[in-house]
């Protein structure tokens, strides 16, 4: 008996890989869906293939508006879907997130040390302020993310350098006018890298990008020898316009104290200045600054600012701040603000400078940090706008999905993750066309969370930036709630529909569309459901989000405040014996001590506590309504000795059973993703042993502070949902190959289902909703066909937590089976009496009585039988007995986009009986195969199909006009609805026949 070998023997082993086998039909799985999302691009479809990958793309499920009836916040369906949709055998969908465009924003960071510039018409360095960066998306999903960022250095040996002559006269910085340096390794200097050249004898540096090598001194520069590895070879650099700086004060810095003012940089608004109370000490390496303001309105440590003396102006990074009293009687209250920086530089002299500076190409690295997950960070960012990973082009999901994106600098490659299984096929044998931005590369996978500023500013460089992550910075408030931020503060139609295309009737909305994108004097790309139009690979489509009941602005509950604080009980020996509330010396002198008492420290007065919302600089107070999870604890105690701090919370306000979260020094706290509900919070310090009493406690209300609340079931109106209906069957109607697959509110029961239908099926009624889609009309008849509506809903699990089950829009689960049952088994055959997975409950209950009826109004019922849930019957919503069945109209569309396939390939022939023979062949031979597949009935081919294309159909008068006619008749399978069992007692046995 022959024994496997443990071990392979040497040699060559040749795997020959199969070719994947090219798709015979056209697919019929795909589906379209189009909702509210926390993140992902506006109205530009994006192609999704995984959980994980929607996930990357548009996040966790977007919160809404606050339901007050159940006490929670309601979210979009959007997610809950597509996860339904993969899980019940779907592998490929287009996702289109929805919004109002014109209100929705982007969260803007400031990036910690770095600033921006411009060049203005004199060729001279401007410096504009702090650098922001954005959100890769619109919306609130960023509250919580902080950016930080770090500086790389790589020294350069420096060869030579010659600086351009500059004299008093002219009053101008000197600029490089040759550079010569030897690299460390081949190809280290790359065009937009930015040099450091720092003069230490005189303090002074000098910042510039490199424009490119001289190419006439690299071609006569021999190569270097293996043998010598030392032996580099030399390169001249092209420098740009010089950024010149000084790490020394000038003169007049402590001379004019009474001027200095602090100038604080926000994208959204501009701060005023900030008075300086108390004048700046002599300067050494660090300037420490007693500000006249109050720490929420301080600039946070890691921001830049501008600070004024005098005429001159020093730009600083903050490195720390804290609350602070200033001398004199009586003190007042300011804060200490501690930085780094320089000083830029109006006029230089030759003599100024030494001759052998150090050189140093300098890098940015950029980290995000994301509550409850890992931080993710970018590294070997330029600062200039031609370098091949300049931060700056850090692509917005807009720019890296769209179908038509943003011009692309010179020598950076386009770069779009919009693309089809056939395009990355078609691609894959041309690297030419697949070639990609190297900032969009680095930035897609695993998607980076922030993107570029999108503003015009020249260059960015560092200012006293540090060389690890040290502080980290939020977004910016705007002032706008979440909802708002999200452009959802509104639902109506329009978030879902093209407001151009809408209109139109059945029969014109493909040449609406093909206008508004090409033809139109200001072409653009479509939106909402519309923006389906152009993704060919589609045939079903669903619009989850649809069915929400709205929400409305409303006043805010008032905020429930902890009571005031009682003072802590302390024992009589641990005063002192000066003190005048304590007792005499005798009386302590007689009482054992048991704890030692520093009477120099006396009585520690309580902290001051205030919160304020963690995203922007909003205004500190006792209490917070906030919808993030995310907000920022400050303390501030006058005492001035060492004091260690003890942080309280409770779900009490009279903090019965409180824990403690911080324990230390500092005088802030930042909390992140506390979930939905009300916390108190308070502080006492401890000075040597003796402790203070609490401070009054602040309070502050997560989530049902929304000012946003649903709007109860039963002041629903259904004028947005028809209006949604009607456009998504006009759309699958025009197209003539998508199926439209639609359901109702969760709280309709069935005598409103049934009048939900009746509505929708009307055909130009008597009665016109207002603001709403119009009905469809005599014409429009057949387009019921592409639709199909399900209800109720199924209850299901929310990703990641099994213990909290929520009822979702049944178009995840019925997606996910018709695109698995066409994978499977083909797209003739009915998608109903399928077991459909992640499903616990189904909400509203349909009782039996009403199946029957249900089965009349071509309702199709998701049901809870024996062996699991299932819907068993697939009906479209059209009045023709013969569309009727979901599996025919998706038969019929597979043979249209069958005959658009192959059609393309006969355009340009000539129309002889010979081309008409092979037309028929290759018809024939597609419907034979769908035939031995039980696409047809019928008991041989003949029956089930036949392609006419002989003088019947192409007369002479139709040749003569360059037409060319073919007509496949086919006859549909029909699913068996009934199935007859017939018992037979035979003696003492039974028989079963069927």
């Amino acid at each position: 008996m022959p024994v496997a070998p443990a071990r392979r023997l040497p040699g060559i082993d040749f795997e020959v890989k199969a070719s994947q086998p090219a798709e015979i039909l056209p697919r019929m799985d795909v589906a379209v869906f189009v909702g509210f999302a926390s993140s992902g691009p506006l109205h530009i479809p994006v192609v999704v293939e995984s959980v994980p990958e929607f996930m990357k793309v548009f996040g966790q499920d977007a919160p809404l508006a606050w339901d007050g009836e159940k006490g929670e916040r309601i979210h979009a369906y959007l997610a809950p879907t597509v996860r339904a949709f993969f899980l019940n055998g779907g592998e490929r969908c287009w996702v289109i997130r929805v919004a109002n465009e014109n209100e929705a924003r982007y969260n803007y960071f400031p990036v910690p040390g770095l600033a921006c510039a411009t060049i203005d018409e004199k060729r001279k360095v401007v410096i504009t302020g702090q650098a922001f960066a954005r959100a890769r998306s619109e919306g609130s999903w960023s509250d919580s993310l902080e950016v930080g960022s770090s500086l790389v250095k790589r020294p350069v040996e420096l060869l030579d350098l010659e600086l351009e002559s500059s004299t008093a006269s002219d009053a101008s910085l000197p600029g490089i006018k040759r550079l010569v340096v030897r690299p460390l390794s081949i190809g280290e200097i790359r065009k937009g890298d930015l040099l450091l050249l720092t003069f230490r004898e005189g303090g002074y540096s000098l910042m510039t990008p490199v424009q490119g090598i001289d190419k006439e001194m690299d071609k006569d520069a021999s190569p270097p020898s293996p043998l010598r590895p030392d032996e580099r070879t030399p390169v001249q650099l092209i420098c740009g316009v010089p950024l010149w700086f000084c790490t020394k004060p000038p003169e007049d810095f402590v001379s004019t104290p009474d001027t200095a003012g602090v100038y604080m940089f926000r994208h959204y608004s501009s701060l005023p200045k900030i008075p300086v109370l108390k004048p700046p000490p002599e300067f050494d390496d660090t300037l420490t600054l007693f500000l006249d303001t109050s720490l929420e309105r301080s600039p946070e440590p890691g921001s830049v600012v501008k600070v004024e003396v005098g005429s001159s102006a020093f730009w600083m990074t903050v490195d720390k701040r804290v609350t602070a009293l200033t001398e004199g009687s009586p003190p007042k209250e300011a804060v200490m603000v501690t930085g780094r920086g320089m000083w830029p530089v109006d006029y230089l002299r030759d003599e100024q400078l030494d001759s052998k500076p150090s050189c140093d190409i300098l890098t940015l690295e950029l980290q995000v940090r994301q509550p409850n997950n890992p931080s993710v960070k970018l590294t070997g960012l330029g600062f200039e706008k031609s370098h091949d990973l300049f931060w700056g082009f850090l692509p917005t999901d807009e720019e890296l999905y769209s179908a038509e994106p943003a011009p692309i600098p010179e020598g950076h490659h386009p770069y779009s993750l919009r693309k089809t299984k056939e395009d990355a096929e078609e691609n894959r044998e041309r690297p030419e066309l697949s070639l990609q931005s190297a900032i969009h590369q680095s930035s897609a996978d695993p998607r980076f969370p922030i993107a570029g500023p999108g503003d015009n500013s020249t260059f960015f460089f560092p200012v006293a930036m540090p060389f690890v992550p040290t502080h980290f910075l939020g977004a910016e408030n705007d002032g706008k709630s979440s909802l708002e931020r999200d452009g959802l503060s509104r639902f109506d139609a329009s978030l879902f529909l093209d407001e151009d295309i809408a209109p139109s009737r059945t029969t014109d909305l493909i040449s609406t569309a093909d206008f508004v994108r090409y033809q139109s004097p200001a072409p653009r790309t479509l939106r909402g459901i519309h923006a389906a139009m152009g993704i060919e690979e589609a045939t079903i489509l669903a619009v989850p989000d649809a069915v929400h009941l709205g929400w409305e602005h409303a006043a805010p509950v008032p905020l429930t405040s902890p009571p005031e604080p009682s003072p802590i009980s302390r024992p009589e020996h641990s005063r002192c014996p000066d003190d005048k509330s304590s007792p005499s010396a005798e009386q302590v002198k007689k009482e054992e001590r048991r704890h030692f008492v520093d009477c120099p420290v006396g009585e520690v007065p309580s902290p001051e506590l205030k919160v304020r919302d963690l995203p922007g600089l909003g205004a500190a107070s006792d209490r917070l309504d906030t919808e993030s999870g995310s907000f920022v604890l400050n303390w501030f105690s006058p005492a001035e000795d060492e004091k260690t701090f003890f942080l309280e919370e409770s779900f009490d306000p009279g903090f019965t059973n409180p824990s403690v979260v911080y324990c230390g020094a500092e005088t802030e706290m930042k909390m992140y993703g506390r979930s939905s509900g009300q916390y108190f919070y308070r502080v006492r310090a401890v000075v040597a042993g003796q402790t203070s009493d609490w401070s009054i406690g602040v309070s502050v209300r997560i989530g049902a502070a929304s000012p946003w609340v649903l709007c109860p079931g039963e002041h629903y109106s259904d004028n947005t949902l028809l209006s949604v209906h009607r456009s998504s069957i006009r759309l699958c109607a025009a197209r003539g190959d998508m199926l439209a697959t639609l359901s109702v509110p969760v709280h309709y029961r069935e005598e409103d289902t049934i009048r939900y239908t009746s509505t929708l099926k009307s055909i130009n009624p008597s009665y016109r909703i207002p603001k709403s889609v119009e009905p469809l009309g005599y014409g429009e008849t057949n387009a019921f066909s592409y639709a199909a509506l399900y209800h109720p809903w199924p209850v299901v699990p929310v990703e990641d937590q099994t213990d909290i089950v929520r009822p979702a829009p049944p178009d995840g689960v019925v997606c996910g089976t018709v695109a698995g049952r066409a994978l499977a088994r083909g797209a003739w055959v009915s998608p109903a009496n399928g077991i459909m997975k992640g499903i616990i409950s189904l909400s509203p209950v349909i009782s039996a009585a009403w199946h029957s009826r249900f089965q009349e109004e071509q309702i199709n019922i998701l049901r809870q039988e024996p062996q699991g849930f299932l819907c068993m019957n697939s009906d479209t919503l059209s009045s023709e007995e013969d569309l009727r069945p979901v599996n025919v109209r998706r038969l019929l569309s597979l043979l249209r986009r069958l005959a658009l396939r192959h059609g393309v390939s006969y355009v340009f022939e000539p129309n002889n009986a010979a081309f008409r023979r092979r037309v028929q062949r290759g018809f024939e031979s597609m419907l034979n195969y769908m035939y031995v597949r039980g696409a047809f009935k019928g008991t041989t081919p003949e029956a089930a199909y036949q392609v006419v294309n002989d003088e019947t159909v192409n007369t002479s008068q139709s040749v003569e006009q360059g037409r060319f006619i073919v007509e496949l008749r086919v006859a549909p399978s029909l699913p068996m609805r009934f199935l007859t069992i017939r018992l037979v007692q035979n003696g003492d046995r039974l028989i079963v026949a069927t």
